[in-house]
């Protein structure tokens, strides 16, 4: 090259820098592109180019120019890291996956493309492949924030607490303003119980990232388990309306028992929200899944999936649906997603199930896989958007139709949710179109009940209860979430006009 071409190029390169910097992006794009016709064959110049376009949120040029980049230096950590991040942020997981596998392979000490890897692994449902990757990353980086969180986060979901929450101290004493890792650690002390620990984690992850309406949701959701009630008057304004315009930021089953009353055209946007985000993230997983045998063709076999078959209150209000099936055209498949808690519940479901498969300990693809080659012909999804679901698993369409029942008493808001299981209550005469599904109209009630339902031949005394002896006394069986200040006003009141309550 000429010494004026050479001029010309470093007068760019200080030109793009500069301007990049001051936030002219249009015109850093501009000096970066003729720098590359300059340059063809410099892959930072490339490199670049693809910074300032990611900016500048044009993700497929962006993509172009790293990609350009590393054709001329296969082994730039950098490149692959940025590629497969710009990537995954498109939500495009599984070229985001090969492009991190890539640059290991190129780089294979990176303890960050490792962890990347990992990262992905997790969203794709490669749970076992996410696991050992994320290990190996803190081997060669202990005290890495991001791989401690990423794991810990894998541990929880897993049920793995102890070790998780160990993970996200190690992850804070590294970087103690962490959102992610605060925001890990509240929903672990959550699962334990500890809500006023999982309240302080959420208050400093907000306060370390102020704008983000996911953890916002977060805080007010904790606050109102615990009847804290200070969010409520600004509830609409501060987060439901921005909400509705930011998909993730507020789950179907919050937006169902907040204390307020949403529009059902506002919770179905909620509930479709989600069901549209399950939906990308399985799309890449969808070819995967090989048509299961068909069931025995005298009988068709109901699979029932959830997270619940325990001493729950779903499991209470089923049991004795499991003896009333007409077994001589239903066979009865239970896909459990929990550990055993050795309750008798468990024990009796198992025993009166014609099938019995523990999925929990799955990834996403072989738990799917499960249940297509157990030749289920209709799959109830029970949890559908409540505690301890796997909706991905009926995104992937491991049966020929898909029910949404019990658990949730809404609409999925799931293109991939054939039916709906309501009554007059769950879904009023005139109100189809709350519902994205086709409905089946129970008479009376959409739940059922055990009749068999064991009864205590003694029962234990007001003082064995901690109640007062000689006290009239109201109760209310519920988790405290579902008590809104409206009602508990009103309690107050009947206590005071109670005598002796």
């Amino acid at each position: 090259m000429s010494l004026p071409k050479v001029q010309e190029a470093e007068a760019l390169a200080t030109r793009s820098e500069m301007l990049y910097r001051a936030g002219q992006l249009a015109e850093a794009e501009a000096a970066c592109r003729k720098l590359a016709g300059l340059l063809p064959d410099n892959a930072m110049v490339h490199y670049n180019l693809a910074r300032v376009l990611k900016d500048r949120r044009k993700t497929d040029a962006a993509a172009t120019a790293l990609r350009k980049a590393l054709a001329l230096a296969p082994a730039m950590a950098e490149g692959w890291l940025n590629l497969g991040t710009l990537l995954g942020e498109a939500g495009r997981w599984t070229e985001s996956a090969e492009a991190f596998e890539r640059g290991l392979a190129a780089n294979p000490q990176s303890w960050q493309l490792m962890s990347s890897v990992g990262r992905v692994y997790v969203t794709l449902g490669r749970r076992r492949e996410a696991e050992a990757l994320l290990r190996r990353s803190l081997t060669l980086a202990p005290a890495a924030a991001p791989t401690l969180t990423n794991l810990a986060n894998l541990l929880a979901d897993a049920g793995s607490l102890a070790e998780a929450i160990e993970l996200f101290d190690r992850a804070l004493a590294a970087a103690p303003t962490m959102a992610e890792a605060l925001l890990g650690a509240g929903h672990a002390a959550r699962k334990l119980g500890a809500i006023g620990k999982a309240i302080g984690f959420y208050e400093r992850a907000a306060a370390a990232r102020p704008a983000d309406l996911a953890i916002r949701a977060r805080l007010v959701e904790a606050r109102l388990g615990v009847c804290d009630w200070r969010d409520v008057a600004s509830l609409r304004h501060d987060l439901i309306e921005p909400a509705l315009k930011t998909p993730g930021a507020v789950g179907p089953l919050m937006a169902l028992t907040l204390p307020l009353e949403l529009p059902s055209r506002e919770l179905l946007a909620f509930a479709r929200q989600r069901a549209e985000a399950v939906a990308a993230e399985v799309a890449p997983l969808r070819s995967k899944i090989k048509p299961g045998r068909p069931g025995p063709r005298d009988r068709l076999t109901i699979g029932y999936l959830s997270g619940d078959f325990h001493d729950h209150p779903t499991t209470h209000l089923m049991r004795g649906m499991f003896t009333a099936h007409d077994r001589s055209r239903f066979r009865v498949a239970t896909l459990a997603l929990e550990p055993d808690d050795g309750s008798d519940y468990r024990r009796f479901v198992r025993q009166h199930s014609d099938l019995f498969l523990e999925l929990g300990p799955m990834d996403t693809v072989d738990a799917a896989q499960a249940i297509a080659a157990a030749g289920v012909d209709i799959l109830v999804d029970i949890n559908v958007h409540t505690r301890g679901n796997r909706l991905h698993l009926t995104a992937l369409r491991p049966a020929p139709v898909t029910v949404n029942w019990l658990g949730l008493p809404g609409s999925s808001g799931a293109s991939y949710m054939d039916w709906a299981v309501v009554d007059a209550v769950t879904c009023p005469p005139g109100h189809d179109g709350d519902f994205c599904e086709r409905l089946a109209v129970l008479p009376h009630c959409y739940q059922p009940n055990d009749r068999d339902q064991v009864i205590a031949a003694t029962a234990p005394s007001r003082e064995e209860c901690g109640l007062p002896a000689d006290t009239f006394v109201f109760c209310c069986f519920n988790q405290a979430f579902k008590i809104e200040p409206v009602m508990f006003g009103r309690w107050m009141r009947i206590l005071d006009r109670v005598p002796d309550s």
